[in-house]
């Protein structure tokens, strides 16, 4: 995966969350369910990472190293 993203294939992660409020007696009360996707590209040209997280609008972080990128992708943002 990581030799993909290298060679300039954009690829997208899908984050299903579900939310829950733990009850002792009682069965557990689902809060939310929450898709989130965040895609990766890399530009070989200019040498940047693009970040782009999909929700209902799309926002977009460039960064300069891999491993900058892999960090920003693990981070969720509804």
């Amino acid at each position: 995966m990581n030799n993909a993203i290298e060679s300039g294939i954009e690829t997208t992660f899908t984050f299903l969350i579900q939310l829950h409020e733990k009850r002792d007696l009682i069965w557990d009360k689902k809060i939310a369910d929450l898709e989130v996707n965040h895609s990766i590209k890399y530009d070989s040209l200019k040498k940047i990472y693009t970040v782009s997280f999909r929700k209902t609008t799309t926002r977009k972080s460039r960064r300069g190293t891999f491993e900058e990128a892999k960090k920003l992708m693990a981070e969720v943002w509804p």
